[in-house]
């Protein structure tokens, strides 16, 4: 028979995910509002996510009113990782680009590209093939019609089981490597500074921080601007103080451009990140440019285009080279961890319990690796690629 306490942690458990699924299904229907009915703000553009802890603050203003007992560490945690995981889905933070990405080869068809030629070879749990349906997607529905749920319900499903499968390894790979990163290598991620900071003595911590003039001076300058801004918004009759300047050349006629623009919560962030990460940030923005400036002087250029499509977009020479440096980092990632990684397959092949408390044992992680990794593969040539 459980005890009362099992008992009553299971009732906390299921009531937090149950409140923390109805601010879920709140935010996505708010974020998607926001953006296509109101056209405001786009609140989850970025992985700076303001709209998830803005529920976060008005579910905690509604306990604190309500039942103040309510809420704990522990119910926190579990409802601040279902928001952050949850308000990158919908609108521009996934589901308008993934979905327009999968309107784009039936929408766009034309008798001059010839796209519809291969059609044929496209999947329909990949992309929709129905011209009018993909059509009243971009231009509206017509009168007295019904959504066509079926033409996008196998495209969802398709996507989500390979999304989910890369979720899956992502997680496998998380608990295999964390305690390397964590613990072997001590890297450190800023953002986690200010969470072991209120891991200590939070009353202390806020009397201390209001009695610091520098933190009062720092919040009003920025919660100031973004006020008076969001008042603007209102009344376009008060000026606006313009934080985004447009684009920037380093060079007179050159065509190395980039954005300048005052961004607070990059600011924020950069002030728990350590000064090599900032210093080592800076030379190679100036190596950058300087390769681009080099690169348009004497006419070098790649036959295969890369980065994004704007005036500030890197060229296609450093959007492979940042690629080619990712994949290097990755090697040279796991060449570090290999007695790590050779420790940890020791233990899944031997069932081993691992020697500190972690999210997955490693034959667990192990699995979900060959799993996500086995699946991926599998979908990609089913589909073809």
């Amino acid at each position: 028979m459980e005890s009362p306490e099992k008992k009553e942690s299971a009732y906390a458990t299921a009531s937090t995910l149950v409140i923390g699924l109805g601010l879920v299904v709140f935010m996505a229907l708010w974020i998607i509002y926001n953006q296509y009915i109101l056209r405001s703000s786009r609140l989850n553009l970025n992985h700076n996510l303001p709209v998830a802890v803005m529920a976060l603050f008005l579910l905690l203003v509604a306990i604190r009113s309500l039942r103040p007992t309510w809420i704990n560490r522990n119910r926190l945690i579990l409802l601040t990782s279902m928001i952050l995981g949850a308000s990158y889905i919908p609108g521009d933070g996934l589901m308008s680009h993934v979905m327009g990405s999968w309107a784009m080869p039936v929408y766009f068809a034309t008798p001059e590209n010839q796209w519809e030629t291969f059609h044929p070879y496209l999947k329909p749990w990949i992309v929709p093939l129905e011209a009018q349906g993909v059509r009243w997607f971009h231009e509206g529905l017509p009168d007295q019609r019904d959504l066509p749920w079926g033409l996008w319900f196998r495209p969802l499903v398709g996507w989500a089981s390979v999304g989910l499968a890369m979720i899956a390894a992502s997680i496998g790979l998380s608990s295999l490597f964390r305690k390397q990163w964590i613990e072997n290598e001590k890297l450190t991620y800023p953002m986690m500074i200010p969470l072991q900071i209120l891991a200590g003595d939070r009353q202390n911590l806020i009397r201390s921080s209001g009695k610091i003039p520098l933190f009062w001076v720092g919040f009003a300058v920025s919660f100031g601007v973004i006020a008076w801004n969001i008042v603007t918004f209102f009344n376009d009759q008060i000026p606006k103080i313009e934080l985004n300047h447009g684009w920037m050349q380093l060079v007179s006629g050159g065509m190395n451009v980039f954005t300048k623009q005052i961004n607070f919560l990059t600011l924020g962030l950069s002030y728990f990140a350590s000064v090599e990460v900032l210093v080592s940030t800076i030379v190679f923005f100036i190596i950058k440019h300087a390769e681009i400036m080099v690169a348009n002087r004497i006419g070098y250029t790649l036959p295969i285009a890369g980065g994004a499509n704007h005036p500030g977009s890197s060229s296609a020479l450093i959007s492979w080279q940042t690629a080619g440096a990712f994949l290097v980092y990755v090697a040279w990632a796991v060449w570090t961890a290999r007695d790590h990684i050779r420790s940890a397959f020791s233990d899944a092949i031997h069932n081993r319990p691992r020697q500190d408390p972690e999210l997955l044992t490693s034959r667990a992680a192990f699995a979900l690796i060959l799993l996500g990794v086995t699946y991926v593969m599998l979908w990609l040539v089913a589909a073809d690629v």
